[in-house]
C-alpha cells in the first residue's frame, strides 16, 4: 500500500483506493443494516479507507501486552489478536458493539479503564 503510484486520484495507492473502499463499506453496511464497523485491519491497510465518507462509526480495538506493569502494543501479537477478533465476531455473529467486550482469545481481557466507546482496549500478560 505504501508504494508510490501516481494516478488520476493522487500520488499513491491510498489515493487510488480511498473512495472506492469507503463506498463499498457503506454499501455493505446498508445491505446488512450494520450500525458500526469494527476495524480489525492494520493501520497501513485501514489508511486506504476514507473514514470521513463512512456512514457508520468505526470501532478500532487495541491489543496490549502487559510486561512488568508496562502496557504496550507488540505488532506481532496485535496482528494475531486482530485476526482472532475478526473470527470471534464472525463465529458469534455479533451485532452489538458492546459484545466485543467478551473477547478473550489468547488470554486477552477487556480493559474498561483504558477503553473508550469507539476504542476498546484488550490487555494480557506478556
Amino acid at each position: 500500500m505504501g508504494s508510490k503510484l501516481k494516478n488520476p486520484r493522487g500520488a499513491d495507492l491510498y489515493a487510488f483506493w480511498r473512495g472506492q473502499v469507503a463506498a463499498a463499506l457503506n454499501e455493505q453496511a446498508a445491505q446488512t443494516g450494520a450500525k458500526a464497523l469494527v476495524n480489525c485491519a492494520s493501520i497501513e491497510y485501514f489508511g486506504a479507507v476514507d473514514t470521513a465518507a463512512l456512514t457508520v462509526p468505526v470501532i478500532t480495538p487495541t491489543f496490549l501486552e502487559d510486561k512488568n506493569g508496562e502496557a504496550k502494543i507488540v505488532s506481532f501479537y496485535a496482528k494475531k489478536a486482530r485476526g482472532a477478533m475478526a473470527r470471534f465476531i464472525a463465529e458469534n455473529r455479533l451485532t452489538d458493539p458492546d459484545s466485543l467486550r467478551g473477547f478473550d482469545a489468547g488470554g486477552y481481557a477487556y480493559d474498561a479503564a483504558r477503553s473508550a466507546p469507539l476504542a476498546p482496549v484488550f490487555i494480557r500478560s506478556a
